[in-house]
């Protein structure tokens, strides 16, 4: 009996034995994490996507002016003049929505989350800042043909109104970031090209001469010019994979240009109390455009 006793004692040891490791073991394997979901994002190619961006474009520009002339009494040469001088620099910025496209290719490092590639980017900004009424101040003097004492000259120069506009932007980037389950973050940073178009409205260069006001350009002259300005820009961005060969990318952007002379000249010919003014108008306008952006595009993989 007592043996009989001991049997069953360790058959129920040993089943409880089992009940326990394979207990253990099942809750071993709830315990373990799940695998991680495979990644969407393609390991490269190119794309090219549209979209649009908000925009806060700023202009800074300074502006001089000089005058050079030749003063006759009929045919007679009788004294030669030149003013000169700067005026107030001018800043405005001006914010715009604005259409942007982009290409590009990229690619992961063999064996790696992180990625290289190259973007090209362009949008159009078309907007314009505007100043009215600018007067820029001159100083100069008057100086007998014949010889003599040099007269002191003061005036100004008159402008309706200036105008300095960005119509397109382009960029060309280079990028490096990493990937991860269903995007990527990214830098780059490139050369920039941005149009711009320049206009000064009515321009009329003023002299005191002996006590009186005089103009002595003439009548008004408008000019216009249009430039392209090299820069620089970085960009910092992420995109969000919505299919195999569809992703979204969100960028924010900074561009600037280095500054730019923009320079105008007019010859003009007037006559005031008898006087001639034969001479040449100049006018200097240094400029720099500074652009920041947040664009939003859905893009295409090739």
């Amino acid at each position: 009996m007592m043996r009989k006793s001991s049997g069953c004692a360790a058959l129920y040891l040993l089943a409880c034995s089992g009940l326990l490791a394979f207990s253990t073991s099942a809750f071993a394997a709830d315990m373990r994490l799940p695998p991680p979901p495979p990644s969407y994002i393609p390991q490269g190619g190119f794309f090219i996507g549209l979209g649009g961006s908000y925009n806060s474009v700023k202009f800074d520009q300074d502006i001089y002016a000089l005058g050079i002339s030749n003063v006759f009494n009929g045919a007679v040469l009788v004294a030669t003049g030149i003013a000169q001088g700067p005026g107030d620099p001018f800043h405005n910025i001006q914010s715009t929505f604005a259409p942007e496209v982009q290409a590009g290719y990229f690619r992961n490092f063999t064996g790696s989350s992180w990625l290289w590639g190259a973007k090209f980017k362009y949008k159009y900004l078309r907007t314009t800042a505007t100043q009215q009424g600018v007067i820029v101040g001159q100083t100069g003097s008057f100086t007998p043909a014949g010889g003599g004492a040099a007269t002191p000259l003061s005036g100004n120069v008159l402008m309706q109104s200036m105008q300095t506009g960005i119509e397109h932007e382009l960029s060309a980037l280079a990028f490096i970031g990493q990937s991860f389950t269903s995007g990527t973050v990214y830098v780059g940073a490139g050369p920039a090209l941005l149009s711009t178009k320049s206009l000064i409205n009515r321009a009329v260069g003023f002299g005191d001469v002996n006590g009186l006001p005089t103009a002595i350009t003439g009548a008004p002259v408008s000019f216009t010019s249009s430039t392209w300005m090299w820069g620089a820009a970085a960009q910092i961005g992420m995109s969000y994979t919505l299919a195999p060969t569809w992703f979204l990318d969100f960028n924010y952007t900074y561009a600037v240009t280095k500054k730019y002379d923009i320079n105008y000249s007019a010859p003009f010919t007037s006559t005031s109390a008898g006087l001639t003014y034969v001479g040449t108008a100049y006018i200097t306008t240094p400029q720099r455009v500074t652009t920041q952006a947040f664009a939003v595009t859905i893009n295409k993989l090739f």
